[in-house]
């Protein structure tokens, strides 16, 4: 069964063998909320398609897709740069960090659970957050940006070729 994206899931639900299926789009609400967040000029649209399993003994797995259109600050013009990405997410929750020996807890796509649930909207936000372009330009932004004096890096040969003379 799919349904809509909520914000928190309780994976005692979640029968094993079976996953429950997320798919739909952000609404409008959502989509100003992660640009405002992250500092995105807007967020136009996000897609979602996943389903969320339990893998082993208090592990429960977030699989699936998501695409997002959205527009950023060019990082040397700050003129307004599109950004369209579809990414695959996979993202584990695990009851107990400490006791659960089958995982490994050091690994960044292993999040606890809050307050026992799958904190499955915040998943999505961090998760467009982190796929979205790290440094957007525009096609003719000035490849250099320097600030300060210019300073000349001395060649390390030149006092060699100095004590020769």
């Amino acid at each position: 069964m799919t349904q809509m994206l909520i914000d928190a899931l309780d994976p005692l639900t979640i029968v094993a063998g079976r996953g429950v299926s997320f798919e739909g789009t952000l609404d409008e609400d959502s989509r100003t909320e992660i640009a405002n967040r992250f500092g995105f000029q807007e967020v136009n649209q996000v897609h979602y398609d996943l389903t969320v399993k339990l893998i082993s003994k208090q592990c429960w797995e977030l699989r699936g897709t998501i695409k997002a259109k959205l527009i950023q600050s060019c990082v040397v013009t700050s003129v307004p740069v599109k950004d369209v990405f579809e990414a695959k997410i996979k993202e584990r929750f695990v009851a107990n960090l400490e006791e659960n020996d089958e995982i490994d807890v050091q690994d960044s796509s292993v999040e606890p659970l809050v307050d026992g649930h799958i904190a499955l909207r915040e998943a999505v936000f961090q998760f467009i957050a982190v796929s979205a372009n790290p440094y957007p330009r525009v096609k003719d932004a000035p490849e250099i940006q320097e600030f300060g004096p210019k300073i000349e890096k001395e060649n390390p040969f030149s006092k060699l070729r100095q004590l020769k003379k």
